[in-house]
């Protein structure tokens, strides 16, 4: 491995393997650009599935975290713990909490140029290196919650989320001004963070890895049924809602378009499977996605809450897969309607977008093109990763 002369401390609360959800390719491809100019040090769990892919090669330094909480018990890490959390301390991630303190407790955090931490909970344990420290918002949490309560009814569960709204929302308009970056997937995150003064706010895109020309899709006459799909990690909730609310209210009025609506991705919970049994086939993670999605005629994005920039859609954009989408899955991409997808907010007009592909394999060609010439020429990961590079680089000059 090339020696770097600069260090940077990546810390992460997922695994890098599997690559089985998007979060998971994010940190991936951005602990990749790093190491194109930095000695990377990762702090992070081990793999999901023991033996699934040795840590990689761009990774100087891999430190994992505690699987169990066996070692002696270090009061000074419990209290640094206890209080760095994001509202009331006694919650499931005071335990992540203590994990990432142990393993972070034996290293000179002063040594490090840089220092990355994904998701906002752990950004707290880093507060003395806040002139250093790079969080990765990713999603704007606050904004996702925002959303979710809007579609729900009051309930125990309906205040439970405003609370978690109104603590989200101090700590990530207010509690990170003094980082050296806030990192946000799109544009309109930032603007909306920027315009409430949350700090220095940048974007860093998600990505997809973008052939040149890709394969087709099978082919298909005019008025053929529909092969529609869906991709995400499905103990995600907003993806759950997704696929419920595909199931529930748009294949009903679809029914003579749509032939067959599978799932790809990790993680179905066993009630979503016995719901949904006969309408929906659960695939779970495939190996090779750009195969699997060339079986289908449509990728169905039906998300209705949520923030940042769907990695579901750059993959199809990248696969010349037509897309029909609500407007909070395509947010952020600059998809255009009728161009580059097909956007709809209602099961009504979600049906009609779906007949309209059905009906025109033209128009399938024609939006298919229209998405994979905007993710070649805004979101591969190569370019990204170029970009991101070059800006650490000066970062750790300042």
């Amino acid at each position: 491995m090339t020696t770097r002369s600069k260090k940077l401390l990546f810390v992460a609360n997922v695994s890098l393997y599997p690559l089985d959800r998007g979060e998971r390719v994010r940190v991936f491809r951005l602990i990749e650009a790093c190491a194109k100019e930095f000695e990377v040090t990762f702090v992070g769990p081990r793999p999901a599935v023991p033996g699934t892919a040795q840590i990689p090669t761009f990774i100087a330094h891999y430190v994992p975290i505690d699987i169990e909480l066996r070692s002696e018990f270090d009061w000074r890490i419990y209290i640094h713990a206890l209080f760095s959390g994001i509202g009331l301390p006694f919650d499931k991630l005071l335990r992540s909490r203590i994990k990432f303190l142990r393993a972070l407790r034996d290293m000179d955090l002063n040594s490090f140029d840089l220092i990355w931490t994904t998701r906002l909970h752990f950004a707290p344990l880093l507060r003395g290196q806040r002139s250093r420290t790079v969080v990765d918002f990713d999603d704007v949490e606050h904004l996702k919650l925002h959303e979710l309560m809007q579609l729900q009814r009051p309930s125990l569960r309906w205040l439970r989320n405003c609370y978690r709204y109104m603590i989200y929302r101090f700590a990530e308009l207010r509690g990170f001004r003094d980082f050296l970056r806030i990192v946000v997937c799109s544009p309109k995150d930032q603007s909306y963070l920027q315009t409430r003064g949350a700090g220095n706010v940048h974007v860093v895109p998600n990505g997809a890895t973008v052939p040149t020309t890709p394969e087709s899709p099978r082919s298909r006459s005019p008025g053929e049924r529909l092969r529609a799909v869906f991709l995400g990690n499905m103990g995600y909730e907003p993806n759950i809602d997704a696929v419920g609310f595909f199931a529930d209210e748009v294949l009903p009025a679809a029914s003579a378009t749509v032939e067959s609506f599978d799932v790809i991705g990790s993680n179905v919970p066993p009630e979503l499977n016995r719901t949904h049994a006969g309408r929906v086939r659960f695939r779970g993670y495939v190996d090779e996605l750009g195969g699997a999605l060339r079986e289908y005629d449509v990728m169905v994005v039906p998300i209705r809450f949520g923030s940042g920039t769907k990695l579901k859609v750059l993959d199809a954009m990248a696969n010349g897969i037509p897309i029909v989408s609500t407007p909070q899955g395509a947010e952020g991409l600059d998809l255009v309607d009728g161009e580059s997808a097909l956007l709809a907010s209602t099961p009504a007009e979600m049906a009609l977008a779906l007949m309209r592909l059905a009906e025109s394999p033209q128009l399938c060609r024609q939006i298919a093109a229209g998405a994979h010439s905007l993710a070649r020429s805004r979101f591969s990961w190569e370019s990204i990763q170029d970009a991101l590079a070059s800006e650490l680089v000066n970062l750790a000059r300042q």
